[in-house]
């Protein structure tokens, strides 16, 4: 990560929508990346930047300003209760000089937000998703398996595969979606205690918005997937 702050009491700037000469936007992404340009110094309105080559007229053809300027503090995963030196994200907007009317106002955003890598939660997380799927397996299985023997083919007739595979579709949605649902609960739990219980700084909430895309996105996946199939399960349980 590229950065051009000498002092470490400085506090270095991050141009969201920075672009280079090459007309490449390096600091686009969420996580920090090698890609990231910082800077030390900002401006919250500028006309200098707004005049264009070749233009006659003394007022400038486009004004931009710091639409949101955010200030993100970032924990430090590699040692405890330490975080790295805070970042102020700034994203710009520019409009033309001639679309603003006098006494015209817009809208600045400040914000402070809080991050900590969860790459970490999320491996064993998925450690955990595919061992419950093999443990939601061998229990369906289980129970299959002794529907069948209490159920032969000889006592149910000729609708022994439609009701076979109802009773194997419920069992599945049924023993997942508690399955799974005991999983996001664990998880969410062992980070709430480590968040609010914990003596030393070690982890955060996810913070809101896409930069935390990847760590919601799978809660609200699985959680939905559990509603669904429970819903089913539950139904299906009524008009047996």
């Amino acid at each position: 990560m590229k950065d051009s702050t000498d002092n470490l009491l400085e506090i270095p700037v991050l141009v969201r929508n920075y672009r280079n000469n090459a007309g490449n936007n390096p600091n686009t992404d969420f996580d920090p990346v090698d890609t990231w340009v910082l800077v030390r110094r900002f401006f919250m309105i500028d006309t200098l930047s707004g005049f264009v080559e070749g233009q006659s007229s003394p007022s400038p053809k486009y004004i931009r300003w710091a639409s949101e300027v955010r200030l993100k503090i970032m924990m430090d995963p590699g040692v405890r209760d330490q975080i790295y030196r805070p970042l102020l994200i700034v994203t710009y907007f520019e409009v033309e000089a001639s679309a603003m009317s006098p006494g015209a106002k817009f809208t600045v955003n400040f914000a402070v937000e809080y991050f900590s890598d969860y790459s970490g939660v999320l491996r064993w997380a998925g450690i955990g998703f595919a061992l419950f799927n093999v443990l939601v397996i061998l229990v369906v299985a289980a129970r299959f398996h002794s529907f069948t023997k209490r159920n032969p083919r000889s006592t149910i007739g000729a609708n022994v595969n439609k009701a076979w595979l109802s009773r194997f579709i419920l069992y599945l949605f049924d023993y997942w979606s508690n399955f799974m649902f005991f999983l996001i609960f664990l998880i969410s739990m062992i980070i709430f205690v480590s968040y609010k219980l914990g003596m030393q700084a070690t982890m955060l909430l996810p913070e809101e918005g896409e930069a935390s895309a990847k760590v919601n996105q799978p809660f609200y996946a699985v959680f939905g997937i559990c509603v669904f199939f429970k819903t089913i399960a539950i139904l299906m349980k009524i008009y047996d």
